[in-house]
C-alpha cells in the first residue's frame, strides 16, 4: 500500500492534467498512488491519464450533468 494518495480532480483541462502527471512522474519520492477523478469532461482526460506510464494510478469517471459542480466528482 502506498504511503501517500494524491487525488486529482479534473474537468475540461487536459493540458493542466498532463502537466500535473508529468510533474508526478519526475518526483524523487515514488511511494504514492494517483487517483484521477474526471468530472465527465468531453476532453479525453481519462485516456490521457492512462497514457502516463510509471505511475500507480486509478482513473475514475463521474458523469457530469452540467448542474453538479466538480466537487461532486469527489463523492
Amino acid at each position: 500500500m502506498p504511503r501517500v494518495s494524491l487525488l486529482l480532480l479534473t474537468f475540461e483541462r487536459p493540458a493542466h492534467l498532463a502537466n500535473a502527471l508529468r510533474a508526478l512522474q519526475n518526483q524523487m519520492f515514488k511511494d504514492f498512488e494517483v487517483l484521477v477523478c474526471d468530472a465527465g469532461s468531453k476532453a479525453n482526460n481519462c485516456e490521457l491519464a492512462l497514457s502516463f506510464g510509471g505511475l500507480k494510478m486509478k482513473v475514475l469517471r463521474h458523469e457530469h450533468k452540467y448542474t453538479d459542480g466538480i466537487e461532486d466528482a469527489a463523492h
